[in-house]
């Protein structure tokens, strides 16, 4: 039997059952964004709300230096840059659902 092919664009053959090994450059963008979007999010909480989070000590360390900075310096974004890595290497997920807890609360 023979798998079945796609052409894709640039005449390219790929079999339809072949797994994907990345996400595609679009969907990558996305949860970047969203991450960095969670990141801003958790800057600009209180202290006592970040206390309600179960949080990495370093990733509040950062949460706590970026709101010493202010948000409209370029440091800031930097700041919020770092945050998102390290959220990326956490499991933003579940923090994202006690984010959103606390603010149904």
């Amino acid at each position: 039997m023979s798998k079945k092919k796609q052409k894709f664009r640039g005449g390219t053959e790929v079999a339809e059952d072949a797994p994907t090994s990345r996400p595609n450059k679009s969907e990558m963008k996305r949860e970047n964004e969203k991450i960095r979007q969670l990141g801003e999010q958790l800057a600009t909480l209180t202290p006592k709300q970040r206390k309600k989070l179960t949080l990495d000590p370093e990733l509040e360390a950062a949460l706590i230096f970026s709101q010493q900075l202010g948000d409209k310096s370029e440091a800031h974004r930097r700041q919020i840059q770092f945050i998102s890595k390290l959220l990326r290497e956490l499991d933003f997920d579940d923090l994202r659902l006690q984010l959103e807890n606390l603010h149904r609360n």
